[in-house]
């Protein structure tokens, strides 16, 4: 092992945000076996946790674990013996029952427990915060835990938003701009640090500057995430403007987002009944209305949305996952489009991450969400509240047999309308006055329109437009020539 910056010290850290090793301040201790180093690194994201034997051997040895249980413990002995050398009894490695466990404290923990200092005065926040961050030495490891090094990273540029406010409460708008700007410029779609960037521009006198910044961060996200800026850009791009913002906290507004029901509507009597009863035995949180293109899945979802809607007091949102295109929805864009339904100004990037701050989010509302064209239980699946006063419907063309095996849906099936439903359809369509004299004529219409909903929509606004075309002909011939 190689030691840097002189003799080792009697109480030392573990080093993770940035090159792995042991240290305190300038002196740094680091491993010179890349094994060695990625054992610390997977020990120390998990401080005085027990990991796994398993756990550890994925990740010292990444792509092909192996059977190295013997090697591992020779790699954990040589470990000890080594920050013995460079810590004394500051740092050590102990075995329980679930696995190892690292002794002693890190970089890591340490800025975690600075940002969670919460000082009632701002100038000694903003000093925590700034000893928080100059713990980083530089880009986290690239053999990090993914969930760990994502955690980290995140709370970093929320420490780096929050520092970069104070600073320019306090007058300190160099100083801001200096914190915000490489981190906003490296992640375009943080909408909270580039809110800071625009107001640091505009009080540096960069105004064009500021503006130029919240279209760009307003065109990523529509192109990215399909949603439009949040309370926080949009309040930044009020002070930039010189307009006054509201003195009161902004508040999301309720989502009212059914799309308008499908008239005429006939039939599907029994489904509708089957749906009132799901949700008044409480069956499931989720029901699934399945069935062949055309057959009108979307518009039975729409009609018993709209009919329970007042159930559900804390609104109703609508989504088109588009799983019969050839573009499916994304989950992190999916999410990214409800959660800024219900007033989310802030979007994680990682889709791990964005469903569970949707499930925190909808933990205790009442809302019905109604999923439309899914393509698959996986693609649904991140964006099931786990409340059990929420409730959502999916309608897709495919069966979605895992929902109904894993995440325990409803099924409702829809196929053609029975033959008397899909005349009385028909019928609405063309004009009911007229049923009872061409009924034999509307029944073999609609037989050959398959009695399937779409088709007959279809195929009776080209009758009609015949029928006009045919009229207006007709009358064009009986006007008398001079």
């Amino acid at each position: 092992m190689e030691a840097i910056g002189g003799e080792p010290a009697a109480a030392r850290q573990v080093l993770v945000l940035g090159p792995v090793g042991v240290g305190a301040g300038d002196e740094v201790f680091r491993p010179s076996s890349a094994v060695a180093a990625r054992l610390l690194a997977a020990l120390a994201t998990r401080s005085g946790q027990a990991v796994a034997d398993d756990v550890l051997r994925a990740q010292v040895w990444p792509g092909d674990p192996g059977d190295r249980g013997a090697k591992l413990a020779v790699t954990v002995h040589r470990l000890r013996g080594w920050l013995k050398t460079v810590a004394g009894s500051a740092i050590g490695i102990g075995r329980g029952t679930d696995g190892y466990v690292l002794e002693g404290d890190t970089d890591a923990a340490q800025f975690g427990r600075l940002v969670a200092a919460r000082q009632v005065d701002p100038q000694k926040r903003v000093e925590a915060l700034a000893e928080a961050l100059r713990l980083w030495r530089g880009p986290l490891p690239d053999f990090l835990d993914p969930a760990a090094a994502a955690a980290l990273e995140r709370t970093r540029r929320e420490v780096i938003g929050e520092y970069g406010r104070l600073l320019l409460e306090s007058g300190r708008t160099a100083a801001a701009l200096a914190i915000v700007e490489e981190p906003a410029r490296t992640n375009p779609l943080d909408e909270d640090l580039q809110a800071v960037r625009i107001e640091a521009l505009a009080m540096a006198g960069r105004r064009a500057d500021a503006l130029a910044t919240y279209h760009e961060l307003r065109r990523q996200l529509r192109d990215e995430l399909g949603v439009h800026p949040g309370p926080r850009a949009q309040a930044a791009l009020s002070n930039v403007l010189g307009e006054s913002t509201p003195a009161v906290p902004w508040v999301a507004p309720r989502p009212a987002q059914l799309p308008r029901m499908v008239t005429p509507f006939r039939g599907r009597a029994r489904q509708l009944a089957e749906l009132d009863g799901l949700l008044a035995t409480a069956a499931s949180t989720v029901v699934t209305v399945t069935g062949t293109r055309g057959c009108g899945k979307t518009a039975l979802a729409t009609r018993w949305a709209h009919q329970i809607a007042e159930e559900f007091p804390d609104g109703q949102i609508f989504l088109d996952l588009h799983g019969s295109s050839d573009e499916p929805s994304t989950p992190v864009r999916a999410l990214a489009s409800v959660l800024r339904s219900l007033g989310e100004p802030h979007i994680p990037s990682d889709a791990d991450e964005a469903g569970a701050l949707f499930r925190s989010v909808t933990a205790e509302k009442s809302l019905l969400l109604v999923l439309d064209d899914a393509a698959s239980a996986e693609q649904v699946r991140p964006l099931l509240p786990g409340a059990s006063t929420c409730l959502t419907v999916v309608t897709s063309r495919y069966p979605l047999d895992e929902l109904t095996a894993v995440d325990g849906a409803a099924r409702v099936e829809l196929d053609a309308l029975p033959a008397d439903e899909a005349v009385a359809l028909l019928a609405a369509l063309l004009g009911e006055e007229h049923a009872d004299d061409h009924s034999r004529a509307l029944t073999e219409f609609a037989e050959a329109c398959e009695r399937m909903p779409m088709t007959l929509r279809t195929a009776a606004t080209a009758l009609h437009s015949h029928l006009r075309q045919t009229v207006v002909r007709h009358r064009s011939l009986a006007v008398p020539v001079a």
